[in-house]
């Protein structure tokens, strides 16, 4: 999320926080900001279910995006410098809308594109 915008979700400021989440001893810490966050930009109580939906599915594309040249999604380099086009993002997308029903398609879109810049162009 851009510095600056407004989130207009729950989702935008849980997975804001989660991305930056690296170790598995960050929970409190995490949790805490989102507390925070969806308190500050009054999107609603904090929801600890909703929470590990989205921790699940911001591991899951951590722990993928991070094979790098391993992962299934990855097409290779495409130019001298990594960019977005070296993950098939589209597919990412559609595997990940079936693997988590749960969570809203828009949310999963703008997501995918920010972990993958996170965890692999970063």
């Amino acid at each position: 999320m851009a510095k600056g915008s407004k989130p207009d979700t729950p989702e935008k400021v849980i997975l804001g926080v989660l991305v930056y989440e690296f170790r598995s001893d960050d929970h409190e810490k995490s949790e805490a900001i989102i507390k925070k966050r969806l308190r500050y930009y009054k999107l609603g109580p904090y929801e600890q279910e909703r929470v590990d939906l989205l921790r699940k599915l911001k591991d899951s594309l951590q722990k993928e995006i991070g094979r790098l040249h391993r992962s299934t999604y990855y097409l290779g380099s495409h130019g001298r410098y990594a960019g977005m086009k070296d993950f098939d993002v589209p597919r990412i997308l559609d595997v990940y809308f079936a693997e988590f029903p749960e969570i809203d398609r828009s949310q999963i879109e703008w997501f995918v594109p920010f972990a993958v810049f996170t965890y692999y162009l970063r």
